[in-house]
């Protein structure tokens, strides 16, 4: 029997994420050269695998017979997208983060 309730959540899940996955190809694609893109670029391809993490997801719950082969998948797609997230997360974090070591030896150099 079919789990109408748990369908129509993937359902809507699904249309989310392609919402995301929509303005994430479209992100990439209008990347200039700069000191953020690099971050945002990876971001970006995180929100890629996650949004086929859930392609997978919702197939496992509309065709139960490859339920194995599909949450194989999206755990896999799941992990690269997690991967790639915390690579851009990285990156901006190291574009923003100031170093107090630097920031008090040029203040004394400026007086």
């Amino acid at each position: 029997m079919v789990d109408y309730i748990g369908v129509t959540l993937d359902l809507i899940g699904f249309f989310l994420i392609l919402g995301i996955g929509f303005y994430a190809v479209r992100l990439v694609g209008s990347f200039k050269r700069g000191s953020l893109e690099r971050g945002w670029r990876y971001i970006t391809i995180a929100a890629l695998f996650l949004v086929i993490a859930q392609i997978s997801y919702l197939f496992m719950a509309v065709v139960p017979e490859y339920s194995t082969l599909a949450i194989n998948a999206g755990i896999v797609f799941d992990i690269l997208g997690s991967l790639f997230l915390l690579i851009g997360l990285r990156a901006h974090f190291n574009v923003w983060h100031v170093n107090e070591t630097t920031e008090t030896s040029s203040a004394t150099h400026n007086v």
